[in-house]
C-alpha cells in the first residue's frame, strides 16, 4: 500500500510528478544511455547466418531509480513510468553467413520464436516505441544476390521489419519511431565495385519504408572504415573523409561492457520518412581523405542509392 512508502514529493499531484519524470528522461547528448535498473540488460541470439543482440536502454535518472530498495514511492513510480514511456530498444544484427543460402522465412520463424519468449517474460517491451536497429553486413560469400535473384538490399530491409514485431500495433501507429542503420563492410563495398554488381541500396532505402504502420522511420546507409597493414604487421584504421562526428555511441551497456557503435564509418545516405513520405534526405561526401578527388567506391554506392 502507498502508506508503507516513503515520500520525496509529498505535496505534488501525480500529474506534476509525471512532468518531472519526463524531464529527467529527456535525451541529452552529454548523457550516455544505460541499461541500469531495467529488468534485463542484454539478450544475445545466434540464428543461422546472423547474430542478434537486443539491449534496452534509457536516459533517465539512475539516482532516483537507485532509491527503490529504500521504499520511496517516487522511485517505484518512476521505474514503472520509465519502462512504459522512455525506453529505447537497441538491436544489433551481424550478417556473417551466405547470401546465396539465406532463407528469409526460416530466419523470421527463428527470430519470432525468440522474440515471443522474450515478450512473454517482459510484457513491457510491447510499449517500447523507440527502436534503433543496426545491421552490420559482412556476408562470407561476398556480393552474391539473394535467392530468386532478389537484390541483396531487400534482405536487411525485411530483417528490420521482422525485428519490430515486439512493438504493440497501437503504440507503433501513434508513437513508433524506428531508425534502421545498414553498415556495409568495406570489403563488400569494394567487391561490388570490382565485380560491377549492385547491393541494392536503392531497394533498402525505398519509400515508403518497410512498414507503414510506424509513425516515423529513419533509414541510413553506411560503409565501415577499412584497415591497412603496416610494415610491422599492425592493422591501421583509415576513416573515410566524411565521418559523422558524434555518431559513435548509441549505447554502452554497463554490465556487458559491449558498445553499440559505428566507429569511424562513413555515412553516404540518410532518409527520414513520415507517413510514407520523405521529409529529410542527407547525402554524404564522396571525396578521398584530404579532398584529392572522388572515391570511386563511394561514388558507386551513391549511384546504387539512386537505383542506377
Amino acid at each position: 500500500m502507498a502508506s508503507n512508502y516513503r515520500l520525496l514529493l509529498s505535496q505534488l499531484p501525480p500529474e506534476l510528478r509525471i512532468e518531472i519524470y519526463s524531464y529527467l528522461s529527456t535525451k541529452d547528448t552529454t548523457c550516455t544511455p544505460t541499461a541500469r535498473f531495467l529488468p534485463f540488460q542484454l539478450k544475445y541470439y545466434e540464428c543461422k547466418h546472423t547474430s542478434i543482440t537486443i539491449t534496452p536502454v534509457h536516459h533517465g535518472s539512475n539516482s532516483l531509480l537507485a532509491l527503490q530498495p529504500y521504499r520511496f514511492l517516487e522511485a517505484h513510480e518512476y521505474h514503472a513510468w520509465l519502462k512504459a514511456n522512455a525506453v529505447q530498444l537497441n538491436i544489433k544484427v551481424v550478417f556473417k553467413g551466405k547470401v546465396g543460402t539465406f532463407v528469409h522465412d526460416n530466419w523470421v520463424k527463428k527470430v519470432e520464436s525468440h522474440l515471443q519468449k522474450l515478450i512473454k517474460q517482459h510484457p513491457w517491451l510491447g510499449k517500447v516505441a523507440d527502436y534503433h536497429i543496426q545491421i552490420h553486413w559482412d556476408a562470407s560469400d561476398g556480393v552474391l544476390k539473394g535467392r530468386k535473384k532478389k537484390p541483396t538490399g531487400q534482405i536487411p530491409r525485411d530483417m528490420a521489419k521482422a525485428l519490430t514485431m515486439l512493438m504493440d500495433e497501437k503504440v507503433k501507429k501513434k508513437q513508433g519511431c524506428v531508425k534502421v542503420r545498414l553498415l556495409l563492410a568495406h570489403r563488400i563495398a569494394v567487391e561490388h565495385v570490382f565485380f560491377g554488381t549492385r547491393f541494392g541500396l536503392g531497394v533498402f532505402l525505398a519509400v515508403p519504408a518497410m512498414d507503414e504502420g510506424a509513425k516515423e522511420f529513419t533509414m541510413e546507409a553506411w560503409k565501415t572504415r577499412h584497415l591497412d597493414v603496416s610494415k610491422d604487421g599492425d592493422k591501421i584504421a583509415h576513416p573515410a573523409s566524411a565521418v559523422e562526428k558524434g555518431g559513435k555511441a548509441l549505447a554502452v551497456v554497463d554490465a556487458s561492457r559491449r558498445e553499440f557503435d559505428i566507429g569511424a564509418s562513413h555515412l553516404f545516405m540518410k532518409k527520414t520518412i513520415k507517413k510514407g513520405e520523405t521529409i529529410e534526405s542527407i547525402w554524404g561526401d564522396v571525396q578521398f581523405e584530404g579532398g584529392v578527388g572522388p572515391d570511386r567506391v563511394l561514388v558507386e554506392l551513391m549511384d546504387d542509392c539512386h537505383g542506377k
